[in-house]
């Protein structure tokens, strides 16, 4: 898909196309792990990597500075009440029937993920968005849960 949004053509699906795209392959993998699987942020960054360069190669460089621009995206998007939030569901891996985590599902701070299980049901479960994780709030709020665990 990234290779596709670069060069607006057909199916691209050449390994040493998006090596040409981007410095190093690590750099890819950097920037589709940090889209949390969410095409709409995948091309997002993307797209935003792309300006950060003058031409070809995307950097790692560049790729940092997209991530870092992501979370004061969402770091101004959560509300200090809602870090505690966050931290349950990175712990948890799941997510309270309420308002307070629908608004995060809403605003992508919470993604749901789903997967087949070994009886062939419909499974789900949620984790923080991967740009979110690097955030220090998000951290602070982890240990304090952490913390009042032990």
């Amino acid at each position: 898909m990234v290779t596709q949004r670069v060069y607006k053509t057909g199916r691209v699906d050449d390994v040493r196309l998006a090596s040409r795209i981007f410095d190093d392959l690590e750099t890819l993998d950097q920037l589709c792990l940090m889209s949390g699987g969410h095409v709409r942020d995948l091309m997002h960054l993307a797209k935003d990597a792309i300006k950060q360069v003058h031409q070809l190669p995307i950097t790692a460089t560049a790729v940092k500075r997209v991530i870092t621009k992501a979370r004061n995206t969402y770091r101004n998007t959560v509300y200090d009440h809602q870090w505690e939030l966050l931290a349950q569901v990175a712990q948890a891996k799941q997510v309270e029937n309420n308002e307070a985590f629908r608004e995060l599902l809403f605003n992508r701070c919470i993604l749901e993920y789903r997967y087949i299980d070994n009886q062939g049901e419909s499974q789900r479960w949620h984790d923080v968005h991967p740009v979110i994780r690097g955030i220090q709030e998000l951290q602070t709020a982890m240990a304090k849960l952490d913390a009042d665990a032990e």
